[in-house]
């Protein structure tokens, strides 16, 4: 019995490691721009699903979307991996509709700035 214990416990925790620690802790910021992305990206097609299939529902919720997301709203990961991440998940190309969407509500993007000049 102290050995399945001990099993269960050691699963829960490999599980657990995967996800993102700030997907666990509400976060304004983060729930706002999910929000946007809610409204501004509903229905609109991430390779094989609609974003309205990835956000959390009553019903549902891809937690894999989520935490990705999460890590790429929170700096832990390039907007480029970001992007591989839905490409191989989702079977979404780079410019697909929905990933311009998502990319597009994020707060100060860089892409969204002209490049600084040396020296700034």
């Amino acid at each position: 019995m102290h050995l399945l214990n001990f099993t269960r416990a050691a699963l829960a925790a490999l599980a657990l490691s995967g996800c993102a620690s700030d997907a666990w802790q509400p976060e304004n910021s983060f729930d706002t721009f999910l929000e946007q992305v809610r409204v501004k990206c509903w229905g609109i097609r991430l390779g094989a699903v609609t974003i309205t299939k990835l956000m959390p529902n009553a019903n549902t919720t891809d937690t894999y979307f989520m935490d990705v997301t999460s890590r790429y709203y929170n700096g832990k990961i390039t907007e480029q991996s970001y992007v591989a991440a839905l490409q191989g998940a989702y079977a979404a190309q780079t410019d697909s509709p929905g990933i311009l969407c998502i990319l597009g509500q994020m707060p100060n993007r860089p892409i969204d700035k002209p490049p600084a000049a040396d020296g700034e």
